[in-house]
């Protein structure tokens, strides 16, 4: 067993041992460097009680050279755990605008989304400005135009989603940009868009509500076939509550 696998059961086998009971991990002696190694340890396994210890250190040590670190992993703790209100209050304890310019935006990218979570879409608009660099362009471009499609201004979100590189896993700009264009009465262009998205980049638990939206519109240029084939397609893989609207359609066209 080389050195870190050994230091990590040893640190695995203290927090199986000491459970929730964070007491037991006593900060009053003992090298602050040391003790954040330790923290860094029980952070990469998850440990049970990891956010007490982290916050008990930041306490102890609140200008040392690892407390602001303490401080965000507090939060990633809840982030990582989807507590978006208690990740946001965390992120608001710790100072982000002092980190480097990578580390600025990715933990702006992650208090913006907890503010989005949170229903704080104004707030979070303005801290997506600080979300810059390579490789955060589309992620800014597609939550600036999410909390735009939230808010009802539909021109800047369609847009904004339309800015976004297409195909980006979790950045489902086409999804909104087809329910727009819906929303605006523009079906031959849902027809195109929506097509073309199933074709090239479908995402498995939003394909319902595009075959949904597809078949209306489909319905509503009077190219019935094509709609029914859509639309039954929507109450195949559709698990929730059906949709009234595409009732109505598949009832018109059956008759």
């Amino acid at each position: 067993m080389n050195i870190m696998n050994f230091r990590v059961a040893t640190i695995l086998s203290l927090f199986l041992s000491i459970g929730l009971q964070v007491s037991a991990f006593d900060f009053s002696e003992g090298e602050p460097e040391m003790q954040w190694k330790t923290l860094l340890d029980a952070y990469r396994l998850d440990a049970p009680g990891t956010a007490s210890m982290l916050r008990r250190y930041a306490d102890m040590y609140p200008a040392g050279m690892h407390a602001n670190e303490a401080r965000l992993k507090i939060a990633d703790i809840s982030f990582y755990r989807h507590d978006w209100p208690e990740a946001l209050a965390a992120y608001n304890r710790a100072d982000i605008k002092g980190l480097s310019g990578p580390d600025r935006a990715l933990y702006s990218y992650r208090k913006a989304l907890c503010m989005i979570k949170s229903g704080f879409y104004k707030e979070a608009r303005a801290e997506l400005k600080n979300v810059k660099g390579r490789g955060f362009s589309d992620v800014r471009k597609f939550y600036t135009a999410y909390c735009d499609y939230i808010e009802g201004d539909m021109d800047s979100a369609l847009k904004g989603f339309m800015s976004v590189t297409p195909g980006i896993k979790d950045l489902p700009a086409g999804y909104y940009i087809v329910q727009i264009l819906y929303m605006k009465g523009d079906y031959r262009q849902v027809v195109n868009t929506a097509d073309n998205m199933m074709f090239k980049d479908p995402v498995p638990e939003l394909c319902p509500e595009i075959h949904r939206v597809n078949g209306l519109s489909f319905f509503k240029l009077d190219e019935y076939d094509l709609a029914r084939q859509a639309l039954i397609n929507y109450l195949d893989q559709n698990k929730g509550e059906v949709n009234s609207e595409a009732l109505y359609a598949m009832g018109v066209i059956e008759y």
